[in-house]
Parts: C-alpha cells; sequence; structure tokens
C-alpha cells in the first residue's frame, strides 16, 4: 500500500513536470518558434544581454575564460557579480551541452517553466495531503505557465525565483509544523546560490509566509512559543545566508563598485496602476508589450475560480479566509505602491520590469485556490468534471502561451546564426593577423545597432574574447563609467557603449584596431582582412601599450571644462607639461528654432580630425546630421555623444544640423574641437618611447619588463582594483590609483620584471564566513538532538514510573 501511494506521488510529479513542458513545446511549434521557426526570444535584455553573457559562460566552461577576471568586460573588471546576477542558475549547466545558444535559451526557458510546476507539485502535496492529483496537476501547470514566466523570458534569471518560491515556503511550512529547520536552511542556502536577486525576493516573501501559517496552523496561540519559533525562523534564515558568503561577499563586493551604491531617489508615494488594471491582468492573453507598469498577475481561471470558492465555501474557517484575502491583497497593494514595490526590489527603483517579484503574488493565489480544491470530495462523476476542466485549463493556458510567446519574439534566428559566424571568423582572422599578447579592440557597429546608428550590443568581448571599451550590465564599474563618460563617449551611466572612435583617449587605452562599417578618422584600414557583417577592420597606428612611463602629475586630479580639454588634461599630466592635441575649431550657428538648429564648422588648414558635440537637455527625439547626411538618433537613453565630422585639411566649412523636438534653442550651444594631428603623434611618441614590454596576458594575470634610465612612474590601462596584487622584480610592491581609474607604480632604474595577479576581493573571507554559519548551525543541529534524546529518556521514565505505579 505505501509503495503504492509513493508510485502515484511520483507519477503526479512527472505529469506536474510534463503536462507544462508539452504544452511549451506544442505552443512553440504553433507559433514557429526556434527550433521549429524563424522567431526566437531575442529581444530586450535577452538580446543586449543574456546571448552574449551566455556565449562567455560557455568559454568559462570550456576554460577559454576566467570567472574571477575578464579583459572582455570593459577595460578589465571582476565579473564574479555578473555571474552571480545573471548566470549561476544550475539550470545554466546544460550549457555545457549547446553549441548553439539560441537553441540553449529555448531549452532552458522551457526546463525552468516545468521545473516551477514541479516544485509547485511538490508544494501542494506536501501542504495539501488530501488534495486530488488531477486538481493538483492543474494548479501546478496554472503556476508553471503563469504570464509571468512567458513575459520573463527575456530576462530569463528571474524564472528561477518560480521555481524557488515553493520549495523554500514548503521548507517554512515544514518548520512550523514539525520545528524541523534542516530543509529551511538549505533551501535558503541553495536559493542563493541560485539567484541571489529574486532569492532575496522569495526570502522577503517567506516572513509574510511565515506569519500567515502561523495564524493559520494554531488553534491556539502561545505568545512565547510564536516568538521562540520567529527567533529560530530567522536565526535560520541568517546562517543559511552566511553560509553562502564564499560565494555571495565576493560578488557583493563588486556589486558595491557600481549598481550596489547608486542612490535610488524614486520612492515617491503614488501607485503604479489602479485596481482595475490589476483585475484586468487577470484575463488571459492580455500581453502589453508597451505599457510596462502592469501587474501581471494571470496564472489560470482555474485558480481565480478556486480563490472565490475559497472565500464562499462553508468547510474553510472564517480566520483562514480573513487572513488569506488580507495577505493576498497586502501582496497585491505592495506591487502597486512604489515605495513597497522598491522594497520589493532591494529598496531601490527599477526603470523598466516593472513588478519583478509578482510570481510571488500568483503563486499565493494558488496556495489560496489549492486551499479550497483540498476540501472537495472525490465522487462517482468526478473524473467527467475534472475531464472537462482539464480540457478547459489546458486550453485557456495554451492560449495565453501562444498570445505570449507570439508578441515576445522577433524574426531574426537566420539574422543572428550568419552575424555569430561571421563575428566568429572576423575576430579569428584579426588574431592570425595580430599574435601579440596584448592589444584592444572595439566597434562601431555590433548586433543589434538600429536605423540611425544606435543602440547594440555591447558585451561582444566576453563573448568572442577580445578586449573592448564596450560593455553594459547591471554589474558595471563605476570608475571605469566614470572615465568613459569624462572622454565624451556617452552622458548615460551604467551602460559603456562605443560606436564612433575619439583617436585620443583610444591610443592611451591601447585600443589598436576597430571594426568599423564606418571610416574611423586617424585610423587606416588592414590590407588582407575579410569585410565581414559589413564590418572593415582598421588600425590605430598610435595605440600604446598595456603600461608606460608618465609623470608623477598624472595622479593630480583634473576638473574638465568638457570632453576636449579633458584629454587635453589628461595626456598633459601624463607628459608633465602643457599639451593642446585638442584645438577649440570656429564655428557658428547659423540657424536656430523649434525643429532644427544648423552649425557651420570650419575645418582648419592642417592635418587634422574634426570632432563635435550637442547638448541634449531641452531635446526629444533629435537626430544629427552631418553635411546633409543622417549620423545619429541623438536623444535615445544609449545615443553616444561625440561624433566625428571630417578629416578635411583645406579649411572647408562642414555642417551639423540637429532636427527634431528642442526646447530652449537659445540654451544650446554646439561643442567642436579638432585634433590636431602633428601635435598629437609627437605626444604619441614620446610616451612610446618608454613603454612596458607585456610577455604575459590574460584574465587575471598580467606580467611584463620595462628597462629605465632613470626612477619613474608607471602607469597600467588597467581599471583599479583592490583584487590586483603587484611584484617587480619578485618584491611584493603598492600601487596607487591614478585619474579614478588606472593603476601606476613606481619603478627604479634599470631592468623592471613586473607581475600582476588577481584576487577576488573578499573571497578566503568568504570561505571563513560559510565555515563559521555551517559550524553554527551544524553545532545548533547535535545539540537540539541532544536534547531531544534527552527529553525521550526522560518520557519514557516517566511513563515506565507510571506504569509502576
Amino acid at each position: 500500500m505505501k509503495d503504492e501511494k509513493i508510485l502515484k506521488r511520483w507519477i503526479t510529479y512527472l505529469a506536474a513536470l510534463g503536462l507544462p513542458a508539452l504544452i511549451y513545446m506544442g505552443v512553440l511549434m504553433y507559433v514557429g518558434n526556434y527550433p521549429y521557426g524563424e522567431t526566437n526570444f531575442s529581444i530586450w535584455d535577452m538580446d543586449l544581454q543574456y546571448l552574449d553573457f551566455f556565449k562567455w559562460l560557455k568559454r568559462v566552461y570550456s576554460g577559454e575564460a576566467n570567472i574571477f577576471y575578464s579583459f572582455g568586460k570593459s577595460l578589465g573588471d571582476n565579473p564574479i557579480g555578473l555571474y552571480g546576477f545573471y548566470l549561476s542558475s544550475p539550470f545554466n549547466l546544460i550549457l555545457i551541452f549547446f553549441d548553439d545558444i539560441q537553441l540553449f535559451v529555448v531549452v532552458l526557458a522551457g526546463l525552468k517553466i516545468s521545473f516551477a510546476g514541479l516544485a509547485c507539485a511538490i508544494y501542494i502535496r506536501n501542504r495539501f495531503e488530501k488534495i486530488d492529483s488531477v486538481w493538483l496537476v492543474l494548479l501546478s501547470t496554472c503556476y508553471s505557465l503563469m504570464s509571468y514566466n512567458f513575459k520573463q523570458i527575456s530576462n530569463i534569471m528571474w524564472l528561477d525565483g518560480a521555481v524557488i518560491a515553493p520549495l523554500l515556503m514548503l521548507a517554512v511550512y515544514k518548520f512550523i509544523t514539525t520545528g524541523k529547520r534542516r530543509q529551511l536552511y538549505i533551501t535558503v542556502f541553495l536559493s542563493i546560490l541560485s539567484s541571489w536577486y529574486v532569492a532575496y525576493m522569495c526570502c522577503l516573501f517567506s516572513g509574510i509566509y511565515f506569519v500567515y501559517e502561523t495564524i493559520v496552523c494554531n488553534k491556539k496561540y502561545n505568545l512565547i512559543k510564536i516568538l521562540k519559533s520567529f527567533i529560530c525562523y530567522t536565526s535560520t534564515m541568517t546562517l543559511g545566508v552566511i553560509s553562502t558568503m564564499f560565494f555571495f561577499l565576493p560578488v557583493i563586493k563588486q556589486l558595491l563598485q557600481g549598481k550596489g551604491i547608486e542612490e535610488s531617489k524614486g520612492f515617491l508615494v503614488e501607485f503604479r496602476c489602479g485596481m482595475a488594471d490589476v483585475i484586468k491582468q487577470l484575463i488571459p492573453s492580455n500581453a502589453d508589450t508597451q505599457n510596462s507598469s502592469l501587474l501581471i498577475l494571470f496564472c489560470g481561471t482555474f485558480v481565480v475560480v478556486g480563490i472565490i470558492l475559497f472565500v464562499i465555501s462553508r468547510k474553510i474557517e472564517i480566520k483562514d479566509k480573513i487572513v488569506a484575502i488580507f495577505v493576498l491583497v497586502m501582496l497585491v497593494a505592495s506591487a502597486i505602491f512604489i515605495p513597497t514595490e522598491n522594497i520589493w526590489n532591494g529598496f531601490r527603483k527599477v526603470s523598466s520590469y516593472y513588478c519583478r517579484f509578482s510570481f510571488v503574488i500568483s503563486f499565493f493565489m494558488v496556495h489560496i485556490a489549492a486551499a479550497f480544491y483540498a476540501t472537495c470530495e472525490r465522487k462517482k462523476y468526478t473524473w467527467i468534471v475534472q475531464m472537462a476542466v482539464f480540457i478547459l485549463v489546458v486550453g485557456e493556458l495554451s492560449y495565453n502561451a501562444n498570445i505570449y510567446l507570439s508578441r515576445y519574439s522577433v524574426e531574426n534566428v537566420a539574422e543572428y546564426k550568419k552575424y555569430d559566424t561571421n563575428m566568429k571568423s572576423q575576430i579569428g582572422e584579426l588574431k592570425r593577423h595580430d599574435n601579440s599578447l596584448f592589444y584592444r579592440v572595439d566597434q562601431d557597429y555590433t548586433r543589434g545597432v538600429k536605423p540611425g546608428n544606435y543602440g547594440g550590443t555591447y558585451n561582444e568581448g566576453l563573448a568572442y574574447g577580445f578586449c573592448p571599451l564596450a560593455s553594459y550590465s547591471s554589474t558595471f564599474n563605476s570608475l571605469i563609467v566614470d572615465f568613459y563618460v569624462k572622454c565624451g563617449y556617452s552622458e548615460t551611466p551604467r551602460l559603456i557603449m562605443h560606436h564612433e572612435p575619439i583617436l585620443v583617449s583610444e591610443s592611451l587605452l591601447g585600443i589598436k584596431y576597430l571594426l568599423g562599417h564606418m571610416r574611423a578618422l586617424g585610423y587606416v584600414p588592414v590590407e588582407g582582412l575579410n569585410q565581414y557583417n559589413n564590418k572593415t577592420v582598421y588600425e590605430n597606428p598610435y595605440a600604446l601599450s598595456l603600461g608606460y612611463m608618465v609623470d608623477d602629475k598624472v595622479n593630480k586630479k583634473i576638473k574638465p571644462t568638457n570632453s576636449f580639454e579633458y584629454q587635453n588634461r589628461l595626456i598633459s599630466r601624463m607628459l608633465g607639461r602643457d599639451v593642446k592635441c585638442f584645438v577649440k575649431a570656429e564655428s557658428k550657428l547659423v540657424s536656430s528654432d523649434e525643429k532644427q538648429m544648423i552649425w557651420e564648422v570650419n575645418s582648419p588648414k592642417c592635418k587634422n580630425v574634426l570632432y563635435g558635440y550637442l547638448p541634449r537637455r531641452g531635446v526629444n527625439k533629435v537626430n544629427v546630421h552631418v553635411n546633409d547626411e543622417l549620423r545619429t538618433y541623438y536623444s535615445e537613453w544609449y545615443s553616444y555623444k561625440i561624433f566625428q565630422i571630417s578629416d578635411s585639411s583645406n579649411g572647408e566649412v562642414q555642417k551639423v544640423t540637429m532636427e527634431g523636438n528642442i526646447v530652449n534653442a537659445d540654451k544650446i550651444d554646439g561643442v567642436f574641437y579638432y585634433l590636431d594631428m602633428d601635435e598629437f603623434a609627437k605626444a604619441i611618441a614620446e610616451l612610446k618611447e618608454h613603454q612596458m614590454t607585456v610577455t604575459k596576458f590574460a584574465d587575471g594575470k598580467v606580467k611584463g619588463d620595462i628597462e629605465l634610465e632613470e626612477d619613474g612612474k608607471l602607469l597600467l590601462t588597467i581599471p583599479y582594483d583592490l583584487g590586483w596584487k603587484a611584484k617587480v622584480n619578485g618584491k611584493k610592491v603598492k600601487f596607487t590609483k591614478s585619474q579614478d581609474i588606472f593603476i601606476t607604480m613606481d619603478l627604479h632604474k634599470g631592468k623592471n620584471h613586473i607581475e600582476l595577479k588577481y584576487i577576488t576581493p573578499g573571497l578566503k573571507k568568504g570561505v571563513c564566513i560559510t565555515l563559521f554559519g555551517m559550524i553554527i548551525f551544524i553545532i545548533w543541529e547535535i545539540l537540539d538532538k541532544k536534547g531531544d534524546v534527552k527529553n525521550g529518556r526522560e518520557k519514557n521514565e516517566k511513563l515506565k514510573r507510571n506504569e509502576q505505579q
């Protein structure tokens, strides 16, 4: 009998896992999504970030890349934060078996959706033991195929939350009803390792759920006992978090270099949407790709009906109804009230992907529905009703999935494959052409660049194994971003893009090659290399090595008046004398109104590259034209700043036009400078006289040699990070931070052998904290077990005495 019960349970779990998978695959086939058609999930962050991140992770698995440091992440950065934020899910291990990233994403989404169903089934079976297996499978399928899971495929890391939530709440329930905490500790531990961001939301919800189940599961309330239980719960949760510090502490330290220290100014006392919008989202297929302020709640009419019947059922206690509905209303209110929503998001305002935690609301809706269906007794004709309900539920969920997968997919399978193949070929050819240990490469055109020359993907350095300036993730390094903004690439924080070259900064950074679809002024086309993806390989003849000698003045802070003067000051500090590589160009505003502004800029009669940028405050949807040719859409959130104008040396007049909605045109003035190539060449030649010869260059490890005639200061264009440890001629040396980004160190006369090694900050301390947390929990478990044994003995002795009497 016991074996039969176990077999039925496993069959139920298999159905809960398999039914969502079958519906998912069936809908993919119907809508023609990859691999059954030409559409895929490459929209929004999936396209801008995840596809390249998965390529990098594949390179990590194959040993080509380093999880603790990468020169493919902008100028060089610690990617442990990126891994912890985007990629730590255990489901990603299947990437080992995939070369086709598009197919991997489809399978990964299917796995997470299916396992969400399995996790929910495990929860329902253990929480509501009397519920009929058919109702259980339907409820778990409703949960796994909720709208949230389809809409968030583009941010696929969040789907782990749908798997974590049922398992963590089950652990909380088991703790409340049995007092055993091991399951809770292990679940918290694994959840944070899997996806700490959504695990935070689940842990926050578990506190609400703890209070809810404490009220529901107790008929009599002993406040002291409840307080002890709460302390035990919070202590177990805390120890679970502490035990992850071998991983989580390095992640936290990396995040504190960028997004983790940003101020959040979005705690406005207002609501995102009204109750009418909330109710509307309970309707199937209400997918709105334009309105990101809508709460994603749909998880099946079967669930909504279950909640209604729960409220009106006489079999359920009034107390349980009041508490459950109160919690549900509170969860919905916290989602639409901006201050509480920001708490769910980690005490910060988010500007996209609203209500990232709505899966916990859907989960609790399923919980309430399950509480009702568990009271339904099986009768003679129940199977007919169940068959009819099964058909209706599967039909509705399939319909909803069809709408979402159609609207949240794009047709670019062949385009992506072609671009990917060509990109691999181009980088391979370039590495064969130049097998030097160190040089940086960037692009002015990438996959995803939109008409008007803006947008694109900026993580291709990670994906294809080259060293760029560009990078885009939520785990950015603020030092790199600040330098990048000062140089004039963009005014957008967080996003490090590269669209048009700026010869001075790129030479100083060692950007030797540019893959470009437009002529890179100051660069030289490389002969003998093929063009791929409409990109020609250009070489920068002025690019410097990874390290070169600079003047002591390099550490003096610069307060730039504009991006061109900042670069003048920077190169002047490096040389220890005033240098005017950039010179202000003669220009005049010849036409100005609310729709158009036109400048005429004079090219100098010398060898030069003419640049410009326009202030963007008070403009909306504007385009920039250079000599009547569209250059870029200039007012998008990720539009770039400085643009090339000309390299003419004949004194010609260049025309720069800004068109669009322009407010306060009288306060907008163009900034135009030309690069004096002769002065610039002299400055670069001087810096090239004493460059470090790189003898080893790998992620997290650098070696080089330089011989000096006198003591001096070496500057390395490696972003400053406390994880770097330096040696010169075998002896440990200290280094300093120059201009809030570069590493500089003092060298002595003679031969100098420089070694740098990166050790992940927080890793050693994290391991120690993890061991401490685990030891404390183990001791706690041992002491409790001894207490249980002692109590058992005393109970037995008491029974014996009673029998003797």
